[in-house]
């Protein structure tokens, strides 16, 4: 007799259709969780960027609000009813510090520039213009310069506005704006009070609104200037007749020479003789001493 061979049990399962939808809806449902998901990520990516984008607008908004403040002041300049060659009024002259590119780096180089100034009716205000481009921020200076110049002179000029104009024989990035304060003030009460001005003594330091005398930076450098341009008198802030130099060594060491640069305080005046400039360097506190050896 033949015995049948053994079979595994047969499983049968039956998937009802209701079964099969509700599995092509949690797949459905989980696909679209991941990609609500992925989308979410690049959501605050892009989010971050926009936030960053924000932010460095924010910082070229306020450079560009400060460079249209300046605009407006030499548009109104602009405006004003010039003649082709107008009368600049009367100048003095600012020593101001650039820094001149060489091989060996960025160099500090003295500029000896013109302020003129004149008066037009008007309601007090500064304005400014330079020419040609000079890279120098004179209007905080210039305005304190011009409330000083009132009060020591004693003249009300509330019914006036002052053109200032700068002029230098280049375009050149100056530096050290506000150390111009004091030539200003002397200058704008020159013509205040009708006094002549000394064009042979050069002043440098900023003004405070109280008439004293504050400290100016680049002291050798527009010394030098000052002298090449034939100035006899250089007035720098109290306590700025000597400053802190780099003073050149040179040492020889058998057939090896070292050169080297030791910080040391100088004497601006003799520091300057020993290069062959001869210039005094005299110091004032406030704006009455430079008054005294700037005018007649």
């Amino acid at each position: 007799m033949k015995v049948a061979a053994s079979l595994p049990p047969a499983t049968v399962v039956l998937v009802s259709p209701a079964a099969v939808v509700l599995v092509l809806m949690l797949g459905s449902s989980l696909m679209l969780n991941v990609f609500f998901l992925a989308a979410l990520w690049d959501y605050e990516g892009r989010l971050q960027q926009l936030c960053d984008i924000i932010a460095d607008l924010q910082q070229e908004n306020l450079a560009l609000k400060r460079s249209v403040e300046i605009l407006e002041h030499q548009l109104v300049t602009a405006r004003l009813p010039l003649a082709e060659e107008p009368p600049l009024g009367e100048w003095i002259y600012i020593a101001g510090v650039y820094f001149e590119h060489t091989e060996y780096g960025r160099i500090p180089k003295g500029e000896m520039l013109r302020v003129y100034a004149r008066f037009i009716p008007g309601t007090g205000r500064v304005l400014i213009t330079t020419t040609p481009k000079i890279g120098i921020d004179l209007q905080a200076s210039a305005e304190v310069a011009y409330a000083v110049a009132q009060r020591v002179s004693g003249v009300n000029a509330s019914n006036l506005d002052v053109i200032i104009t700068v002029a230098a024989n280049r375009t050149i990035e100056v530096i050290d704006g506000p150390s111009a304060g004091v030539a200003m003030a002397v200058l704008l009460y020159a013509e205040l009070a009708g006094v002549p001005l000394k064009k042979e003594v050069v002043a440098t330091g900023t003004v405070l609104p109280d008439g004293t005398v504050g400290e100016a930076g680049g002291i050798i450098e527009k010394a030098i200037a000052a002298a090449e341009l034939g100035a006899s008198t250089l007035l720098v802030p109290e306590g700025q007749s000597q400053v802190l130099t780099y003073v050149k060594e040179v040492r020889r060491i058998g057939p090896i020479t070292v050169i080297r640069y030791e910080p040391t305080v100088v004497d601006v005046e003799e520091y300057l003789y020993e290069f062959g400039y001869e210039i005094d360097v005299v110091e004032i506190s406030d704006i009455y001493d430079a008054i005294a050896l700037m005018t007649d």
